[in-house]
């Protein structure tokens, strides 16, 4: 019901809004303009999270610039005309000492004493101050070998010796270096010089050496016994014998003997009874060295004494007859024992 009034009520509000416009226009009145304006704001917040994968590519142009050092080493050759005269002497010599090796430095001059290289045989020896070679070699050597030193107007020769190529020891650190140069036309010249640092031997060495040398070249004695009083004297071998004595090396006749006491009471000999007699040499008679080898002169009975006699002077004759005697004090008379011997 209250409805249906309201309706009513709005219809007839429309009819006199109506009648009302209607009127107004057929008064003559101009129409009027009514201009409604709405503004109207609509606010929209919208949130995006975007993830993206890029993937950049980069061209590159290089360009590359190579460059190469070549390093050439010249070696300087002189050649070496006719202008050089033929070496006629040796200008100098001389051997550098270093611990490890020798350095030869040679230089030769012509007729017109110039300075000249040489083609030909060169050797070269060492020797220790008693004349003991330890050390040659022979070498060829050409005119290109040298070293011309514009500066100093000199031609040298030079080699090094590498003292672990020298297979043997002297007696002695210093010697003497000699060469001997034999040029290609023939022309023999000839130069020393001291030199210094030889390997020595040591004392032990020395005697052995010696030693052996010895036993090489001594001759063995057959049969070589006498018995007489309370001795009985064999001689064993013979021959040459080298020792250092302070600065030389002496040569000597040495005689090994061995010495037994077969008497039954103590008995005494001394090597300063022994001696030499030389029979092609007028008798000559030669007293044993003080440098015999004797340990004990007195002997026990049963007791057997080894060692040996030098005897100092006798020529170096080969092939000859010596008589070896030892004489041996005794009552009534003493007594002696004799051997004959022969010189190798």
């Amino acid at each position: 019901m209250k409805e249906k009034k309201l309706w009513g009520l709005l219809i007839s509000l429309f009819i006199v809004s109506a009648i009302v416009s209607v009127s107004g226009c057929t008064s003559g009145e101009p129409p009027k303009t009514i201009t409604e304006t709405k503004t109207m704001t609509k606010t929209k917040t919208i949130t995006t999270t975007e993830t993206k994968e890029v993937t950049k590519t980069e061209t590159y142009t290089k360009t590359l610039t190579k460059t190469e050092t070549k390093t050439i080493t010249y070696t300087p050759t002189e050649t070496y005309t006719e202008t050089y005269g033929e070496p006629v002497k040796i200008k100098e010599f001389y051997m550098l000492n270093d611990d490890n090796y020798w350095e030869i430095h040679l230089r030769f001059i012509d007729e017109q004493e110039q300075e000249v290289p040489a083609s030909g045989t060169l050797k070269i020896e060492i020797q220790d101050e008693y004349g003991f070679s330890i050390y040659k070699t022979t070498i060829s050597i050409t005119k290109s070998d040298f070293t011309y030193l514009e500066l100093f107007d000199e031609v040298y020769y030079k080699r090094t010796i590498w003292k672990d190529e020298v297979k043997k020891k002297g007696f002695s650190s210093r010697g003497i270096a000699y060469v001997e140069f034999i040029s290609d036309s023939g022309t023999v010249l000839k130069a020393q010089d001291s030199i210094y640092g030889i390997p020595e031997m040591s004392d032990e060495e020395k005697e052995a050496y010696f030693e052996q040398k010895y036993l090489q070249n001594s001759k063995e004695c057959e049969n070589c016994i006498v018995t007489k009083g309370n001795f009985r004297i064999q001689i064993i071998r013979y021959g040459w014998y080298e020792a250092l004595d302070w600065d030389e090396i002496k040569k000597y006749f040495r005689v090994d003997f061995k010495i037994t006491n077969v008497g039954s009471e103590v008995d005494y000999i001394f090597e300063d009874d022994a001696y030499l007699i030389d029979i092609a040499n007028d008798n000559k008679q030669y007293g044993a060295s003080w440098d015999s080898k004797l340990e004990n002169s007195e002997i026990l009975p049963r007791s057997t004494e080894e060692g040996y006699l030098l005897f100092e002077g006798l020529p170096e004759k080969p092939s000859r007859k010596v008589k070896f005697v030892w004489m041996v004090d005794d009552w009534p008379e003493d007594i002696y024992y004799e051997f004959y011997v022969y010189i190798p």
